[in-house]
């Protein structure tokens, strides 16, 4: 990262994240005691079901889309709550470089081979590689 000159940064509901310019990202925040993270979750799965997309939640607040061989990862999403609001924040990648998110985001060789986990760009996909017709 340093040698691209990457910065890295932190959220303060953790993870990390992907950022370019094809991804878009989104953020909700509601008060208490209304804060319920299933309703934005279901916002978003909604509109990728009119776009053609349907998802699923999954795993560590993963939104996943079935394809022919596997579940593909298409958004990294985050909660954090203070004593008086939640928030819901993350990335849905539209066109981001996968190539680029692997060589950033790589997690330890010894996770993937423990957990049986494929490599960071065959879990992935981008929207625009699910249906074409979307752009961004």
């Amino acid at each position: 990262m340093a040698e691209d000159g990457i910065r890295l940064t932190r959220r303060s509901s953790g993870g990390a994240v992907f950022h370019d310019l094809g991804n878009c990202c989104f953020t909700f925040m509601a008060g208490k005691p209304d804060y319920d993270k299933s309703v934005s979750t279901a916002i978003i799965l909604r509109a990728l079901a009119k776009l053609g997309l349907p998802a699923e939640a999954s795993g560590r607040n993963d939104l996943v889309v079935s394809t022919a061989d596997r579940l593909r990862k298409i958004s990294g999403t985050a909660y954090r709550e203070t004593p008086d609001r939640g928030f819901h924040h993350g990335t849905i990648l539209i066109s981001a470089d996968l190539s680029r998110l692997a060589d950033y985001l790589n997690p330890d060789v010894k996770k993937l081979q423990a957990k049986g986990i494929t490599s960071v760009c065959a879990r992935v996909a981008n929207l625009a590689e699910l249906s074409p017709g979307i752009s961004y």
